[in-house]
């Protein structure tokens, strides 16, 4: 068992179970225990204890524990704070414990994000003031959770329900566990009721090329930023079909983007929930024409970058309307027909 900082420590389950009595030897009196199983009974007697039961897996979820875990950590330290006073250092008041099978990744993980919520660190630093007080071989955070570890720092080290990013984090993961989609589109809360940009928000509107029938905001884009000339996505390889043999080697790196990728919109959930198929195309609910469409394996832009879930509407079929202040009011007016009135002439 490892003194990370204060009366901070991490442990794998073994050297911590070895470690005998705790409690006397370093006087903790709290931890976290990061695995899919129990301690022996006896430390729930004696100890208070958050358990999270998660496996070392690039698949799992360690995201949605983070609020309760830095919480749990934060009232052991500094038992007189109700709410984590964000860069205040003072003396903790007693010792924790944060345990995981090899006190490698999930361990690290939990503690990883403490340090970055409580002290302002990034990624980076929190896992170097670990490793640091830690033999190199024993911090080895899966990449998984290190993807979720930048989020969590993006979003001010909360969880942030209406972030774009992690919405769109949401349905990517949900795919590793049900590849059809199924379960995340049963869920009305996956598809956004789009809210209105303020004034002086620099937004445009996505409108139907035929009807004129508002279709999204650019608010509701998922982040896509083309990739580097270094990234593997700015080539497209052709191959034989069923060989590896390359017919040829494209760039992408001069394509204009040809999508607008977006979030799961209300007047989508109709098309979406009453399919079975895994990809498809998307009609304008008003004129019924053509203008995008979704696959849930994921799907490339014009411009290289591969994104999963793919949501989009195609630019050609669709047209960008820039709004000054007072043309926001009137956008506001008809907004609410969108999803409820798709017949309606508005």
């Amino acid at each position: 068992m490892d003194r990370i900082l204060g009366g901070l420590y991490i442990s794998g389950y073994d050297s911590f179970i070895r470690e005998g009595d705790i409690l006397e030897k370093y006087n903790i009196t709290h931890i976290v225990t990061v695995f899919k199983g129990k301690l022996p009974e006896d430390y729930y007697e004696r100890f208070t204890i958050k358990g999270v039961e998660i496996d070392d897996l690039e698949s799992e979820n360690v995201l949605q524990y983070l609020d309760e875990t830095n919480l749990f950590i934060n009232k052991a330290l500094f038992p007189d704070e109700e709410e984590i006073q964000v860069g205040l250092k003072k003396k903790h008041s007693t010792n924790i414990a944060i345990i995981c099978q090899a006190g490698q990744s999930r361990s690290v993980s939990v503690l990883a994000a403490f340090l970055m919520k409580k002290y302002r660190l990034t990624l980076d630093q929190s896992l170097h003031a670990i490793q640091r007080k830690r033999e190199l071989n024993k911090i080895r955070v899966n990449e998984g959770f290190q993807e979720q570890l930048q989020l969590f720092h993006s979003m001010g080290c909360k969880i942030d329900q209406d972030d774009p990013e992690y919405r769109q984090w949401k349905l990517n993961h949900s795919i590793l566990y049900d590849p059809r989609g199924d379960d995340i589109l049963s869920k009305d809360e996956t598809f956004q009721k789009e809210e209105i940009p303020s004034a002086d928000e620099e937004a445009f509107q996505i409108r139907c090329r035929k009807c004129r029938q508002h279709l999204a905001f650019s608010t509701s884009f998922v982040p896509h930023v083309p990739p580097g000339e270094d990234d593997k996505q700015s080539l497209f390889i052709r191959r034989v079909p069923n060989r590896r043999k390359i017919i040829s080697v494209q760039s992408a790196l001069n394509n204009a983007c040809s999508h607008y990728f977006i979030e799961p919109l209300e007047w989508m959930k109709e098309q979406l929930q009453n399919t079975e198929e895994l990809e498809g195309k998307f009609n304008c609910f008003k004129c019924d024409s053509r203008i995008g469409g979704y696959n849930w394996k994921g799907s490339r832009c014009s411009c290289g970058k591969w994104m999963v879930p793919a949501i989009y509407l195609q630019k050609v079929k669709c047209d960008e309307v820039r709004f000054n202040n007072n043309a926001v009011n009137m956008i506001a007016v008809n907004h609410n027909n969108i999803a409820t009135k798709p017949n309606s002439d508005q």
